[in-house]
């Protein structure tokens, strides 16, 4: 068990650390309507509304009597801020909303769990009403799940409804409905809060149930009225507006507030009331981070490099992954191994089955990729290193099936392949990018908009090192989709020890390095290059945005889209790519410090003012570890390093490529410092002496990572293929 990991989960979750109070509001905003004029009219009271809100900077906001416009005018106002919600009157935008807005450095809504009911004998239905009330009432619901600070790793469910102002009915009616609704709720052990304008005081029968369920409580410590008349000062009374809490919110505070002007004139016919939680309630409990094999007998082929990792989609609440395993214990570390594909459920933390879907080879390059087209249905290619490879698709969508005969061929997609990486783009299409043959071939990539049937292509490959005959010149390269899936950024380094065009040389005359002055290992890259594909046009252009001349050769690339001379220092793997805030890309990227493949480090490679700037983060293992990074919500980078105490020298043929430990490093400012966070490493009692390699996260369809999972590989034995496969699953149940 990795006890420090859990206790920093737990301090995540606010269960040991003391932190900041959890702020919530629930405020009438009073609609915009023509028949307010003066100080009482929108256009004067917005700007009040939305400073309130941005001063208070409560994590989780629920508003009432909210037309459109009013709520484009807050969402505007409160930048950090998302909404979710819909107007009563036909389910999208008209009519008044009852919102709920929440931090988007903090929260995240649930994509399966949130919308809006009407209270009425039939809440599926828009613009319905019952139980007397003159007007359509709603409520609308969301659980928010924490990214960031205190609230990680923890969820929420969130209730802000409006009542009728006139029939009790409707407000006892109204209360039993969402009574029922939370009961009913998927993640019981989930807290909530339910808040909104009741048009009820605490003495009125219909609050007074809600709080006799048992499910409630009701934090208010000073009685105020809550109608606030258009006046500012504060009147002893009796609340018509609330916020109450699941049971198991113990320790918070409601009260009443003014929002004013300068002249003691409310911002709206009601005061806010806020809600102060300052200790979190105990959320669900926190899993181990303990790794879950599922997949055993992997060979130096699992290994390889970051090209080869397991590969995996989440699709329909499951993880379907593929990956190389089945070798033999004790046998040789090149030994047959066979591709393969598991389903993982989150639910109950178990996977299925493994199923053979491809016949065995010694090669390192054949591991297996995976991805959904727009119908769900699973496809596979795996066994394609200078052949179209075998592809597959499930017969029925979204599951793997119990064996090969839940599979079909599918079409081929091009006569050679290497290296594909997969990726659904804008429209529904599907993107494979792949080298087209061995070492000295060109990259490039084909497009389907029928589900894998047919491809198509640019006239031109993307880069082409061996374009004028040179031997061995060659790049490798990472891949990464722009979130509207409409380009494709690329990072590649080259091969550029080779010298010369004459075949007849011998192999210590083309791997003759002018920078070394000697012959040099052909595990080398060197530079680092980037580009940007636009997948609609195939126009492919530089980070400054010239259009680039395709297929590029190595002169060219160094040219027109080289943003890193390394001169003559050199690396394994090409590098991880993330996305920032507005789309620009950076990396993270193994690099030896010296002379030598014993002294590497991690550097973080990002533009500033137009130039490119590396900050080093630490030492690495090898020049084949391959990492992962990734850039949350709030804005923090999260490095997944394989390190260790030195440089892995040994002579173990699984060693080859790398490994060590797993450590997460975070950065806060934007790359400019690093800080370890904590050593992710499998259990050391399970695992004892293990080396680790090839990381990456599991995404979805459309490439978007799921927070809080990992997929790795480790192995034991470094002559003998008895690596593994293992899935992180940090999640709360």
């Amino acid at each position: 068990m990795i006890r420090a990991l859990a206790i920093l989960l737990l301090t995540y979750t606010g269960l040991v650390a003391k932190e900041a109070p959890l702020d919530i509001i629930t405020y009438n905003i009073r609609q915009d309507t023509t028949g307010d004029k003066g100080p009482r009219d929108w256009q004067q009271r917005k700007d009040r509304v939305g400073a309130y809100l941005l001063d208070k900077n409560a994590s989780i906001i629920g508003l009432q009597e909210v037309r459109h416009n009013q709520l484009l005018d807050l969402d505007q106002a409160l930048p950090d801020h998302g909404y979710t919600g819909v107007g009563r009157d036909d389910g999208k935008t008209r009519g008044e909303y009852s919102p709920i807005l929440f931090n988007r450095k903090l929260w995240k809504l649930d994509p399966g769990e949130h919308g809006t009911f009407w209270l009425s004998d039939t809440p599926d239905i828009a613009n319905s009403r019952s139980w007397g009330n003159r007007y359509t009432r709603i409520c609308t619901w969301a659980r928010l799940i924490g990214i960031s600070g205190p609230e990680r790793g923890s969820a929420i469910y969130i209730y802000n409804t409006h009542w009728d102002h006139q029939s009790q009915p409707s407000r006892v009616k109204s209360g039993e409905l969402i009574l029922k609704t939370i009961v009913a709720r998927t993640h019981q052990e989930d807290p909530f809060i339910f808040m909104g304008d009741l048009n009820a005081t605490m003495e009125n029968p219909a609050v007074k149930a809600l709080l006799a369920s048992g499910l409630l409580i009701d934090h208010g410590k000073s009685q105020f009225r809550s109608s606030s008349l258009w006046k500012a000062p504060l009147v002893p009374g009796l609340r018509i507006d609330h916020i109450f809490t699941s049971i198991s919110i113990k320790k918070a505070i409601a009260r009443v507030e003014s929002n004013a002007n300068s002249a003691n004139e409310s911002a709206s016919d009601h005061h806010p009331v806020r809600l102060s939680i300052s200790a979190r309630p105990p959320a669900a409990q926190p899993i181990a981070a303990e790794p879950m094999v599922f997949g055993e007998g992997g060979q130096i082929k699992m290994l390889y490099d970051r090209r080869q990792r397991p590969q995996a989609v989440y699709l329909n609440d499951k993880v379907h992954i593929v990956f190389n395993a089945g070798g033999e214990k004790g046998a040789d570390p090149k030994s047959r191994t066979k591709a393969m594909a598991v389903t993982y459920d989150p639910a109950t933390r178990s996977f299925s089955e493994i199923v053979t879907i491809g016949k065995a080879s010694r090669d390192h390059h054949y591991g297996p990729v995976i991805w959904a087209d727009e119908d769900d249905y699973l496809h596979v290619l795996s066994a394609c290193h200078k052949t179209p490879g075998t592809h597959l698709i499930s017969k029925e969508p979204g599951t793997i099936g119990s064996s090969l005969e839940d599979w079909k061929v599918g079409p081929e997609i091009v006569p050679k392949i290497s290296y594909p990486c997969l990726f659904n783009i804008y429209d529904d299409k599907e993107l494979i990018y792949y080298r087209t043959d061995g070492h000295t071939s060109s990259w490039t990539y084909r497009i389907s908009d029928d589900n894998g049937k047919t491809w198509t292509g640019p006239d031109n490959d993307v880069t082409d090192m061996d374009i004028n005959g040179r031997r061995d010149w060659s790049s490798y390269q990472t891949k990464l989709l722009s979130k509207d899936g409409k380009f494709l950024h690329v990072a590649f380094m080259t091969y550029d020890d080779v010298k010369t065009d004459d075949p007849e040389k011998t192999e210590a005359e083309r791997f003759y390095n002018p920078r070394y002055d000697k012959t040099v290992s052909n595990e080398w890259k060197y530079n680092l290059y980037h580009i940007k594909i636009n997948v609609r046009t195939h126009e492919v252009t530089n980070t400054d945005g010239d259009v680039m001349q395709t297929p590029m050769d190595i002169d060219y690339a160094d040219s027109n889209c080289r943003i890193w001379d390394t001169a003559w220092r050199g690396a394994g793997v090409p590098p991880t790519i993330v996305l920032d805030e507005k789309g620009a890309p950076a990396f993270l990227h193994v690099l030896s410090s010296e002379a030598t493949e014993e002294d590497l480090d991690y550097y973080y490679v990002r533009r500033v003012e137009g130039k490119w700037e590396q900050t080093r983060i630490t030492d690495s293992t090898h020049q084949w570890n391959s990492c992962h990074l990734s850039l949350d919500a709030a804005g923090k980078l999260h490095a997944y390093l394989v390190v260790g105490d030195g440089y892995l020298k040994t002579d173990g043929y699984m060693d080859k490529h790398g490994g060590g430990r797993i450590e997460e490093w975070i950065s806060s400012n934007k790359g400019k410092t690093w800080k370890k966070a904590r050593d992710l490493t499998p259990g050391r009692t399970d695992y004892p002496g293990w080396r680790f390699n090839n990381i990456q996260p599991v995404r979805r369809p459309g490439g978007e990572i799921v927070d809080g999972m990992l997929l790795f590989y480790g192995w034991g034995d470094r002559n003998a293929p008895e690596a593994r496969a293992f899935l992180l699953d940090e999640r709360l149940r």
